[in-house]
């Protein structure tokens, strides 16, 4: 039995441990808060209408495709660090697919090598209200910093301290078991 606890606690313990290294590579990952954003003026357009799409100039260290719904999606359009006008942030024009869906939609981006957080944009009716006008979870946890990431940092740290209160049990128990053994009790 007690090969049993030590085997549950040790587990729990390299859980714990792994889960919180896991998550904080997983969070180092470029656009995991690192300015690696898409932002999209207008939010809301209709199909065959023109938007801006938008990021930091620093943050591209190469061409940037814009894409919809997923890295395998339409091209849109393409960013270039160089492209006018100059300044902090780089713009590309793009036309919303006439074949767009109305309904919310994710612009991704996509570079080589590098993680981008997704912009959200509202494909509107003829009348311009969007179909289940809701952020994409996606787009969401890009927000707001949660996601998988987060999920698995807050995992870990809870296994943390449940191993560590296991073992101070066990050390105590085993104390007071000596204690008892040698008549000190």
């Amino acid at each position: 039995m007690r090969f049993a606890r030590r085997l549950v606690v040790g587990a729990g313990l390299a859980v714990g441990a792994v889960l919180v290294v896991v998550a904080s590579a997983w969070a180092c990952v470029p656009g995991g808060g690192s300015g690696k954003k898409l932002t999209v003026e207008p939010a809301t357009a209709k199909p065959g209408d023109t938007i801006t799409v938008s990021a930091p100039r620093s943050a591209i260290s190469g061409p940037v495709e814009v894409r919809l719904n997923s890295a395998a999606g339409p091209l849109l359009g393409t960013m270039v660090a160089g492209s006018p006008p100059a300044g902090d942030t780089v713009r590309v024009s793009v036309q919303v697919p006439a074949e767009t869906q109305p309904g919310q939609h994710a612009l991704v981006a996509v570079q080589a090598g590098v993680k981008w957080n997704p912009a959200a944009v509202g494909v509107a009716k003829e009348d311009g209200t969007v179909p289940n006008a809701r952020r994409s979870v996606a787009a969401e946890d890009a927000r707001d910093g949660t996601g998988l990431a987060g999920v698995a940092v807050i995992a870990g740290l809870a296994a943390l301290p449940v191993g560590a209160l296991m073992l101070a049990a066990r050390a105590r128990r085993r104390r007071s078991t000596r204690l008892v053994a040698n008549g000190q009790v």
